[in-house]
């Protein structure tokens, strides 16, 4: 067990018009963290940050059906990065699990990823009735050690089917998903 210092910034802009189930508007977010054990070095080297974006409009098409593109990722900065703030990535909501865990449709738990994370998603969302929708995700990712070698490398792909209804409590969601 070791303790951390960190310091961070965040700069959010938010235009939905709904926090789930938005039909316009957009979402433009970035944070910035660094992380040290001492509140200047960290295990008596420089510390090491972590990058962090998500840009995610809703394009109207009709007044039910909906495009929901996004991309967000993640990167850090500095070598000696600790365990527990490596990237990770997995199931559908952002931070769900981790304050930094980056959703990616078609990986139910959450993984490890490399240093530069990379993250392409669009979402279909058809709305039936008020208060039930059918939506279809797919998602490219791509990762590597260092973040200028990130456009080289394969990527992985995963996608999602579900229903999802609104209700009181929030969301209920069926979901179907896989990856390569």
């Amino acid at each position: 067990p070791e303790g951390f210092f960190s310091y961070y910034g965040t700069v959010q802009w938010e235009t939905v018009d709904r926090r789930f189930y938005p039909t316009r508007g957009v979402v433009l977010r970035a944070d910035y963290s660094l992380y040290t054990d001492n509140f200047a070095i960290y295990d008596g080297g420089p510390p090491f940050s972590a990058l962090a974006w998500n840009f995610a409009p809703v394009v109207p098409v009709t007044n039910r059906f909906s495009l929901l593109p996004s991309l967000y990722g993640r990167v850090l900065i500095g070598g000696n990065t600790a365990y527990s703030y490596l990237n990770c990535m997995g199931g559908a909501e952002f931070g769900r699990y981790r304050s930094h865990q980056l959703p990616f449709a078609g990986i139910s738990n959450v993984e490890i990823f490399d240093n530069a994370l990379l993250v392409a998603r669009l979402r279909l969302r058809q709305r039936m009735g008020s208060k039930h929708y059918l939506f279809l995700t797919g998602n490219y990712a791509l990762c590597d050690a260092n973040f200028f070698d990130v456009f080289g490398e394969k990527g992985m792909w995963g996608a999602s089917a579900g229903y999802s209804r609104d209700s009181r409590i929030g969301p209920v969601d069926f979901v179907f998903s896989f990856s390569d």
